[in-house]
């Protein structure tokens, strides 16, 4: 699929720019702890992700 010209697009844009811009080893930390795997000296990325995965 794809997207032409318009807000779709646009938006799709302004997300992924935005995705772009954080650390990866930060959004992984807690999976990566988890896992029983290194996080590579990063920290979790805020208050959502300290602790277990689960609810």
């Amino acid at each position: 699929m794809r997207l032409g010209p318009g807000i779709p697009s646009t938006e799709r844009e302004l997300m992924l720019d935005h995705a772009r811009g954080y650390d990866v080893n930060r959004l992984l930390q807690v999976f990566r702890a988890n896992a029983g795997a290194t996080t590579l000296g990063a920290v979790a990325p805020g208050r959502w992700a300290v602790g277990r995965l689960g609810g």
